[in-house]
């Protein structure tokens, strides 16, 4: 029998566990609990077998076995192989946001255990699929990319932005993006007459009358000094309280949470953006390109393109140098977050002379319908200009990056010479289009997924019990066509 294997942290471990209930009748199924309160919340759904709790393992692993440069040298290797030479061991160990609590031999030391983790675990079953977040850290990154060398499934649920109201597709490995997609893309281009164009047509219409946040709802920003300066002290008293509550080594993401002042330096970015930043309006008639910041850190700069991106600030300086004369970069800040960038970087964008920095308020698909284009590392607002009918520039790799309106960008110095040649060509892309959202629609599941959130926040329209038991047979009808 086949093993699915879940890595349970925070309140994802509340869906697996529901979600184990169906699955156990196909499947052997394998929790890694990342920590004692997973533990717990598995045990409160009678998961007691096959649990081996990732932090206890790490720590036993960290401390039994010195850290050993050949196996440093063979781990660095396996990267440049698995990741098609995205990434090697340091530039991993660099796009984890805890890299700086530790030393560097610590990190190697702690990149050694996860490895061999990982390693024992998909080497002792066999593994259908193992199910996590988006590849956000080093200790799940590794794993992906040990389940790409073995050819598992690395998946993650991701929000849809489908036909229906709670939809979702999965993102495979770290490269975000979904070979469904692209496989029945590229279907839909070779027999068009498949295509149901109606149905992309009511889609297209109701996308476009609205300016609606994709994924809006589950943030709502609230800019007042006021709450954050609330928000800051309850930080303060938590990393208090929580100070000694984690292991550096077993559980090294919340170890470095717990003293991250997030919302200090929010707080202080606030009153600075107050006294010396200007927001800019868009200015009607004027030929721009747009760039949507990604939050920082998020898995979206590091893991999801090879943390050649990290520097945001620093693209947009290239990518403004490298337009033709005459053309402006409209650059906005993520609508999900706010004050989370320190003021220096408004500054630097401030003193290009063709950058203007909108306000944030301003409805990001309003500036792409506008726009000549738009730029993104591998951001959402490249799906929303894809409907929008503009075409995309992107740096990464992600669920629409195939697509024949999108062109990627490999290195910077080319961004001159495809922005011109995009300009000077034909960029009606409508029946692609109808093709891709097709695509879209085969690749998408119905059901809801809020991976940060315990289930009982879902809809109050929803039942959380058939939610679970959707989920699952979503999933074994994907590994279903997976080996057909």
């Amino acid at each position: 029998m086949k093993t699915i294997i879940f890595f349970d942290r925070c309140f994802l471990t509340h869906h697996f566990a529901l979600m184990t209930k169906t699955l156990i009748k196909d499947y052997n199924v394998v929790h890694i609990a990342s920590s004692d309160y997973d533990v717990q919340i598995l045990a409160q759904n009678n998961i007691t077998q096959n649990v081996f709790q990732f932090d206890k393992e790490i720590i036993n692993i960290y401390n039994s076995e010195q850290l050993n440069f050949d196996l440093i040298k063979e781990i660095d290797d396996f990267y440049s192989k698995n990741t098609n030479g995205d990434f090697c061991l340091n530039s991993a160990i660099y796009c984890d946001r805890a890299k700086e609590i530790l030393s560097y031999p610590d990190e190697l030391h702690l990149a050694q255990s996860y490895y061999l983790f990982w390693k024992k675990i998909l080497n002792n079953f066999e593994v259908a699929c193992v199910i996590h977040e988006t590849t956000s850290a080093l200790m799940n990154h590794i794993c992906s990319t040990i389940c790409r060398s073995k050819n598992i499934p690395y998946l993650s649920h991701q929000w849809g932005n489908g036909d229906v109201r709670y939809s979702y597709y999965y993102a495979e490995y770290d490269t975000h993006s979904n070979h469904t997609i692209k496989q029945q893309y590229e279907l839909y281009l070779s027999h068009p007459e498949l295509i149901d164009k109606e149905r992309c047509d009511t889609y297209i219409e109701k996308f476009r009358k609205s300016f609606d946040i994709i994924y809006g709802g589950q943030k709502h920003i609230n800019h007042s000094i006021t709450n954050l300066l609330i928000k800051s002290i309850k930080e303060r008293i938590l990393q208090f309280t929580q100070r000694n509550k984690y292991d550096k080594i077993g559980n090294n993401v919340d170890y470095w949470l717990v003293r991250d002042r997030l919302w200090k330096r929010r707080l202080r970015n606030a009153v600075q953006y107050k006294k010396r930043i200007k927001f800019e309006e868009m200015v009607p008639g004027e030929k721009y390109f747009y760039y949507s910041f990604h939050l920082e850190p998020e898995a979206t700069i590091s893991y999801l393109n090879g943390g050649w991106y990290v520097n945001q600030v620093k693209l947009i300086e290239n990518i403004a140098s490298s337009l033709p004369a005459g053309y402006y970069l409209y650059v906005k800040d993520h609508p999900h977050e706010y004050a989370y960038r320190d003021v220096i970087d408004y500054e630097r964008l401030q003193h290009i002379p063709n950058v203007r920095l909108l306000r944030q308020d301003i409805p990001g698909k309003l500036v792409v319908k506008n726009a000549i284009g738009l730029f993104t590392i591998n951001g959402t607002i490249g799906y929303e200009a894809i409907l929008l009918g503009k075409p995309v520039f992107t740096f990464g790799k992600s669920y629409y990056s195939f697509y024949r309106g999108c062109y990627y960008i490999e290195n910077v110095k080319d961004i001159k010479n495809v922005v011109t040649q995009v300009l000077g060509s034909d960029n009606n892309c409508s029946e692609t289009l109808y093709a891709y959202l097709n695509a879209y629609f085969d690749a998408s599941y119905s059901g809801a997924v809020l991976l940060f959130s315990d289930p009982s926040t879902l809809p109050a329209n929803i039942n959380v019990e058939e939610n679970a038991i959707l989920l699952s047979e979503n999933l074994m009808n994907y590994l279903k066509k997976q080996s057909e």
